[in-house]
């Protein structure tokens, strides 16, 4: 689950901001996780279906494909549809359909609470 563990976990991470991909990233791999980037969910489902993933992190407003849409393809295969999602958004999300992810979180996040989720999210998935 991570680098305590001595398992890798990893995590796609989805944000057309390269400075959110970035920031993001390093807080992750500091963490222990593996972490791969892009940058629009068309990638996603690219990505997802060349090579295995534990969860996906998706910006809600992406070009070509937004969270939203990438969330919901991942959740129509039926090779991926057990994938754990988690959902940054940095509009409000009150009023999206938020039920193709596992947890929604607004931006700004802090660090502590975007692992504390992604804690949270491992465990749903060891458990299963």
């Amino acid at each position: 689950m991570n680098a305590d563990n001595k398992t890798e976990y990893r995590i796609l991470l989805a944000d057309d901001d390269p400075i959110s991909q970035l920031l993001l990233k390093k807080v992750l791999e500091k963490s222990g996780f593996v972490i791969e980037t892009v940058g629009d969910g068309r990638k996603v489902i690219e990505r997802l279906e060349a090579a295995p993933f534990d969860l996906v992190v998706l910006d809600g407003d992406m070009p070509v494909l937004d969270g939203f849409e990438t969330a919901a393809l991942i959740r129509q295969n039926d090779r991926l549809r057990g994938l754990r999602i988690i959902l940054l958004s940095g509009q409000s999300i009150g009023e999206k359909n938020t039920s193709d992810f596992d947890y929604a979180l607004a931006k700004p996040i802090s660090p502590s609470e975007l692992l504390a989720t992604i804690q949270k999210t491992a465990t749903l998935k060891l458990s299963v």
